[in-house]
This record gives C-alpha cells, sequence and structure tokens, in this order.
C-alpha cells in the first residue's frame, strides 16, 4: 500500500474538477444576468413614495378598510399586493 504525501496534487483532475476553462450553462449565465439587473433596481420606488407623500399633503389619501386589511394579510403572509 502507498502512502499519500499532504500538500501534493494529483497530476490528472479528478471526476468533477475543473481543468482551467470553465464555461457556464445557460441557465446560469441568465442567472448571472438577472442579478446585474436586479442590483440595478432600487429599493425603495421613489415615483410611487412620491405621489403618496403628494396625496397625503394634499389630504387626498384614502383607502378603504378592505383595502388596508387585504395589504395587512399580504404583508403577514409575504404576498407582494400593489395597493
Amino acid at each position: 500500500m502507498s502512502q499519500i504525501e499532504f500538500g501534493k496534487r494529483a497530476s490528472t483532475p479528478c471526476v468533477g474538477q475543473l481543468s482551467g476553462v470553465e464555461s457556464l450553462s445557460p441557465d446560469q449565465a441568465a442567472i448571472r444576468q438577472l442579478v446585474s439587473h436586479l442590483s440595478q433596481v432600487p429599493e425603495v420606488r421613489q415615483e410611487k413614495v412620491n405621489a403618496l407623500q403628494s396625496e397625503i399633503q394634499a389630504g387626498l389619501f384614502q383607502r378603504s378598510d378592505e383595502q388596508v386589511a387585504g395589504a395587512v394579510v399580504s404583508q403577514l403572509l409575504g404576498i407582494n399586493s400593489n395597493v
């Protein structure tokens, strides 16, 4: 039985190892592109914030009890609703 010396690598790559050339599957490339686009989207939709601020300041902001309750439930359930 031969001994394996620590710190030395095998001269040929093992199954599953990359040989210095990486390629992305179409799915991986699409994911990278989506992540890139997502990083450019602001966390706050400033246009919507500005519109709501204007409504509030003008005294025009009105939501029904059902709209408020629906938004609260959606938020608790993690459902994205555009109220």
